[in-house]
């Protein structure tokens, strides 16, 4: 199954990061009992818990990194076409480390950019930093099946496979959404990005932020 979890403040010190993505990775624990890595780097930080599936050794951890460390990735799912894919970039003489489909899309990433990520099938959410673009990218599959959640204000952004990691990030209001608690008693779900709370958003299938 795994966890994924990150942290963007503009105000925080390398250490309070630190300390916030280890709490919020430990929420997750759950999710991925095989492994549980944190990265941190100035203002941002990433969590990845791992339940083992493909390529078991240690060369499938996450968070993963490219050959010189400037992209990082925590993601959760599978590939459906990463064979496919890697073939294709094989064909155009990149190599690869491990058998994961983790690696296939720092690879995707590296070639082609966002728009290459648009080839990927299955079921994901997923987050990649660009440290020499200082881009942070969030992206969930086509039909939603692997959750991601956020909080997003100007000097802040927590995600999560689960809200308690974002709770746990001590940036959090428990201010109920009556419209979302309204459309669960009538539906059994809250529609579009709504959650139950009022702070926290789900990122729509098949969107990147």
């Amino acid at each position: 199954m795994c966890g994924i979890c990150g942290i963007y403040n503009e105000d925080l010190s390398v250490e309070e990061i630190r300390q916030k993505i280890t709490r919020m990775n430990k929420t997750l624990f759950h999710r991925g009992p095989d492994g549980q890595n944190v990265f941190f780097d100035n203002n941002i930080a990433l969590g990845h818990t791992r339940l083992s599936i493909r390529d078991l050794s240690n060369l499938g951890s996450q968070p993963m990194f490219n050959d010189n460390n400037s992209i990082v990735l925590t993601f959760n799912g599978e590939i459906y076409n990463f064979d496919d894919l890697k073939s294709q970039l094989k064909s155009l003489s990149i190599e690869f480390k491990s058998q994961s489909d983790t690696e296939v899309i720092i690879k995707i990433y590296e070639k082609w950019g966002v728009r290459g990520l648009k080839k990927l099938e299955g079921m994901f959410a997923l987050a990649l930093w660009d440290k020499t673009e200082e881009r942070l990218i969030l992206m969930r599959d086509r039909l939603g099946i692997k959750p991601l959640f956020y909080k997003l204000n100007k000097n802040n952004l927590i995600f999560g496979s689960e809200i308690k990691a974002i709770k746990a990030s001590g940036f959090f209001e428990k201010e109920i959404n009556n419209q979302s608690f309204s459309e669960f008693l009538w539906y059994g779900n809250s529609f579009e990005e709504k959650t139950i709370y009022k702070d926290v958003s789900s990122l729509l299938p098949g969107h990147w932020l």
